[in-house]
C-alpha cells in the first residue's frame, strides 16, 4: 500500500464527528489535495446505513461552514435504485425478485403438502396435523433461514455433517423438511423465472465490486462502518482497498490484538463467529494484512 488505508474509530469515540474531522484534516486521504473549494465532490464515501449518511452530510456541513461541495456519500446498498445504481446490474435485475410475502405463502403451500404425505405414509413428522397459523410461522421460519444461508454464502450440503451420528435418524428426517427450503423453493422460483431478494443483493455486491476500478479510477473512495461480517460485503471492502486513493474505517476494531490473537479468532476450527472482531480480523486477512496495519483514528471525548 503506498499510504496508510486502514483506521479504526473506537468504540468510545464518536464515529461519524471524527470521521468527518479525519477526512477535513487529510489523515485519511494524504495523497488527495485539499486546495480549492472543489477537493471534497470528487470524493465518495460509503456508510451503513441512511441515518449514518445524513449525520455525515450534518457533520462536514459543520465543518466546512457550507462552503465546499460534499463528497458523494452512498449506502452499502440499503438506498433506493436511484441513490445506489452503482449496485444495479442489467444483467442480474432483468430477473424479478420475489416478496417475502409471496414466499411465505408459497412454503405455507410446501409444507402442507408434505405434513399431509407425511401423515399418509405414517412417517414421523407432525405429531398431530399443523394449523393454518403453525403452517404460516414455519414457512416464515424457513424463509428466515434461506436468507441467512444465502447471505452468509453457505451450502446446503453443510448443514448435513452437523448432527452426531447418534441422532442420525432423526436428523434425516429433519432433512427431509428442510428440503422444502433448499430443494422444492429454488425449483419454484426457477420455474417462475424469480430471485430472492438476498441472492440479488450478493449479487449486486459482486457486480459493484468488479466495476470500482473502472468508476472511480484515481478518485478517492472510502469504506467507513462496516464490518464486513457478510461475505458480499467483505469482497467489495476488500476491492475499495485495492484502488489507488481508498480508506478504510473500522468500527471499534481492537488495535490491540497480536498477530496471534488475530489468527486465533480466523482459525476454522476455534469457532470463535460470534466474537465481536471476528468479521473485522478476517476482512483484514483477505485484504492480507494484519492488525498491526491498522491504525486508530481520533480519540474518545
Amino acid at each position: 500500500m503506498n499510504h496508510q488505508k486502514l483506521f479504526s474509530i473506537a468504540p468510545d469515540a464518536p464515529f461519524l464527528p471524527t470521521l468527518a474531522r479525519g477526512l477535513m484534516d487529510g489523515t485519511l486521504l494524504p495523497n488527495w489535495s485539499r486546495d480549492g473549494a472543489f477537493w471534497l465532490s470528487d470524493i465518495t464515501i460509503y456508510v451503513p446505513t441512511k441515518r449514518a449518511r445524513l449525520a455525515l452530510i450534518d457533520q462536514l456541513l459543520r465543518l466546512n461552514g457550507g462552503t465546499q461541495l460534499l463528497p458523494n456519500i452512498f449506502t452499502l446498498g440499503e438506498g433506493d435504485d436511484a441513490e445506489n445504481a452503482f449496485f444495479s446490474d442489467p444483467d442480474v435485475d432483468s430477473f424479478n425478485v420475489t416478496s417475502k410475502l409471496y414466499r411465505t405463502t408459497i412454503l405455507g403451500q410446501l409444507i402442507k403438502k408434505w405434513a399431509e404425505i407425511a401423515a399418509q405414509n405414517q412417517q414421523p413428522g407432525f405429531s398431530s396435523p399443523p394449523s393454518t397459523t403453525e403452517i404460516l410461522a414455519m414457512a416464515q421460519s424457513l424463509g428466515g433461514l434461506i436468507d441467512d444461508f444465502l447471505t452468509e454464502e453457505v451450502e446446503f450440503e453443510r448443514i448435513k455433517d452437523l448432527v452426531p451420528e447418534e441422532l442420525a435418524q432423526n436428523w434425516q428426517e429433519t432433512l427431509k423438511f428442510l428440503d422444502i427450503a433448499f430443494t422444492a423453493w429454488p425449483q419454484h422460483l426457477q420455474e417462475i423465472g424469480q430471485i430472492d431478494a438476498a441472492l440479488l443483493r450478493r449479487q449486486r455486491f459482486d457486480f459493484a465490486s468488479n466495476s470500482l476500478a473502472l468508476r472511480y479510477g484515481d478518485r478517492p473512495v472510502i469504506a467507513a462502518g462496516s464490518t464486513g461480517s457478510v461475505p458480499a460485503t467483505r469482497r467489495f471492502l476488500k476491492a475499495i482497498s485495492g484502488l489507488p486513493n481508498a480508506a478504510i474505517v473500522l468500527p471499534g476494531f481492537d488495535v490491540s490484538m497480536s498477530p496471534d490473537e488475530h489468527a486465533h479468532l480466523i482459525e476454522e476450527k476455534n469457532q470463535c463467529h460470534a466474537h465481536p472482531q471476528f468479521g473485522m480480523a478476517k476482512l483484514l486477512r483477505e485484504i492480507g494484512e494484519g492488525p498491526q496495519a491498522v491504525q486508530s483514528l481520533g480519540t474518545a471525548n
